[in-house]
């Protein structure tokens, strides 16, 4: 398979559960153990920001690609998405923490491919400034 038609993918093997970034590099999340939310974010790190990479794109600027997916996983009428904001231009978004385990691995990977990382359990995105 050519390196440009490779997709990151979480999958078990041995007994413990395994992520293969697009590189094809493979690393064990967990070592056996269930893996945690931060883990999973963890293994798919490779992939932050390569927004081309998702195929069915729910909108063309990475940030709201983001918020829309979330919307639709956790919908909570009457309230913005982002729920605050911090230094270096770091936005914090509302999602529930104690929901974050509801996220499957397709959901991760998109999710960091359009720039949002996990910082102590809530879920962030970096304003880009190209």
């Amino acid at each position: 398979m050519s390196k440009e038609n490779r997709q990151a993918a979480m999958y078990s093997k041995d007994g413990g559960l395994y992520c293969r970034d697009s590189d094809g590099n493979e690393t064990m999340i967990g070592d056996g153990l269930p893996a945690t939310t931060e883990s999973r974010f963890d293994a798919v790190k490779n992939e932050y920001l390569k927004f081309n990479r998702i195929k069915n794109k729910r909108s063309q600027r990475p940030d709201l690609n983001a918020c829309i997916l979330l919307d639709t996983l956790f919908p909570d009428q009457g309230r913005n998405m982002v729920s605050a904001n911090g230094y270096d231009d770091v936005i914090y978004l509302d999602v529930p923490s104690d929901r974050l385990d509801e996220l499957s691995d397709n959901h991760i990977l998109e999710l960091v491919r359009c720039g949002v990382s996990l910082s102590l359990g809530d879920l962030v995105i970096f304003l880009q400034n190209d």
